[in-house]
């Protein structure tokens, strides 16, 4: 690789790979926006088993691994778990009577 000769070709737009990736939309009620709170509700399984997902090191959010489990998200966050897929959340509702947050988020899960 050392040796070898790179080329750079201009290309236009219409010729660009396009992304085949449907983005699934949906929305929870969370009690608070709390990492493993959030994906317990995405993955659909216990909060157990996403602050495992978090401890374990398989989760990143906006590209970086987060290791604690009490870390805070917000608008725009892009979360990715090893083994499931990616979530984009979208929007933070409002709060309910119960004091809950009413969030919105795309999915990219397998």
């Amino acid at each position: 690789i050392k040796g070898a000769s790179v080329k750079l070709y201009t290309i236009p737009v219409t010729d660009m790979i396009q992304s085949n990736e449907n983005w699934k939309i949906e929305s929870a009620t969370v009690s608070s926006l709390r990492l493993d709170v959030v994906i317990k509700e995405m993955i659909r399984k216990s909060r157990t088993i996403a602050k495992q997902l978090i401890e374990k090191k398989r989760v990143k959010v906006n590209h970086t691994i987060v290791d604690s489990a009490d870390f805070q998200l917000q608008a725009n966050d892009l979360i990715s778990i090893q083994g499931f897929g990616r979530a984009h959340i979208t929007d933070l509702g409002g709060k309910t009577k119960k004091d809950k947050t009413h969030i919105t988020y795309r999915t990219l899960f397998k």
